[in-house]
Parts: structure tokens; C-alpha cells; sequence
């Protein structure tokens, strides 16, 4: 099939269909069957005739719906959910991870720069030469 405006047809039929991904595969292989033969007999047609002769692709998946059992579409629909609940909720962990990690590495960062240094001090004799590169200081009392 290389009629562009084919293949979007196809594409918006799939993509309208409420199953799992084998159902769409056995559907989609009968409607390629019909939408082959209907190109190699019209090869200019465009989205609009391929909408005229099989039906709007909302149709298509409605008549899908009024056909499958009802319970095959919640089945496929209770599939759907659980991935994207299972996307979701990893999505968040991930999320809150990161958060807590580059939180702990500001604090970290906020106590090293706020003073958590510890300095000395030395008392030195007072007769000690300092020797601070060119000048010699002296103390004495």
C-alpha cells in the first residue's frame, strides 16, 4: 500500500480502535485485504473517497464496538488502564526521587557553605618570628 492518503486512513481506523494490540492486528489484516483492493482499482484516491466507500473512521471503530462483545472492550479497556497507571505511578516515583536527591545535595551543598567549617587558632609565644614572605614581624610585649 503506498497511497499516502491510504496508510492515514489506516492509521486513524487503528488508532480509533478500542482493543488490544492482537485484536487490531486480526481486524486491521481483513480491512488492509479490502482498502488493497479498493487502491489497486482506484490508485488516485484521496482520504475523502476512501471515507466516502468504507465509512468515516469513527464509524468504523463504532460498528467495532456494536460487534465486539462487551466484555472483549472492557477487558481491553481494564489492559489500557493498568498501563497507564503502571506509567503513571513510575513517572512519579522517578519524579520524587529526583526531587529528594537534588534536595539532599542543596542541603548538603547550603550546610558546607554556611559556616559548618571548623577553624584554629593557635596562641603563639611572644617572642615567635612570623616570616609572612617579604616581611619579618617580630612579636614582643
Amino acid at each position: 500500500m503506498k497511497n499516502k492518503n491510504a496508510l492515514r486512513y489506516r492509521r486513524k481506523v487503528l488508532s480509533l480502535l478500542p482493543c488490544t494490540k492482537r485484536q487490531k492486528q486480526k481486524i486491521i489484516s481483513q480491512f488492509d485485504a479490502s482498502l488493497s483492493d479498493y487502491i489497486e482499482s482506484n490508485p488516485d484516491v484521496d482520504f475523502i473517497d476512501l471515507e466516502d466507500h468504507f465509512g468515516s473512521p469513527e464509524a468504523i471503530a463504532a460498528s467495532y464496538v456494536e460487534n465486539a462483545g462487551t466484555a472483549d472492550i472492557l477487558q481491553a479497556l481494564r489492559i489500557r488502564k493498568r498501563i497507564v497507571l503502571t506509567v503513571s505511578l513510575a513517572f512519579a516515583v522517578l519524579l520524587i526521587s529526583w526531587a529528594a536527591v537534588v534536595t539532599w545535595s542543596m542541603v548538603k551543598f547550603n550546610n558546607a557553605v554556611n559556616g559548618y567549617s571548623i577553624e584554629s587558632t593557635q596562641t603563639l609565644p611572644d617572642d615567635t618570628v612570623i616570616n609572612n614572605g617579604e616581611d619579618t614581624v617580630t612579636c614582643q610585649k
